[in-house]
């Protein structure tokens, strides 16, 4: 079986070469968030953060005031975007990823 922290390494490898082939650059403000060995042990499910940026918004109230930060003058928002990785404990080798769902308590 490997350890996590290999697990957690071939999730990282795998969200960027995603994150790269769609978007050409990679991501941004990347965080480790949970590290999880399934009931079976077979997989471990890692969860990677990153930042990616949204729709800009109007601007409105002081953020008129601020620089926009894309070339048409608007400003974009970043919003933290959750994946979790399926990764084989054998082998280590990538199974899946899926967007992780964000609770509010």
């Amino acid at each position: 079986m490997i350890q996590a922290n290999h697990a957690v390494i071939a999730a990282q490898e795998a969200l960027g070469q995603f994150y790269i082939r769609a978007n050409e650059v990679q991501p941004s403000g990347q965080q480790l968030e949970e590290v999880y060995l399934s009931d079976d042990e077979s997989a471990w499910l890692i969860t990677l953060s990153f930042l990616s940026d949204v729709e800009p918004d109007e601007p409105t109230g002081l953020g008129a005031l601020l620089p926009p930060s894309d070339s048409n003058g608007n400003k974009l928002r970043k919003k933290r975007i959750y994946k979790t990785f399926e990764i084989d404990a054998n082998t280590g080798e990538f199974r899946g990823m899926k967007i992780r769902p964000v609770v509010s308590a």
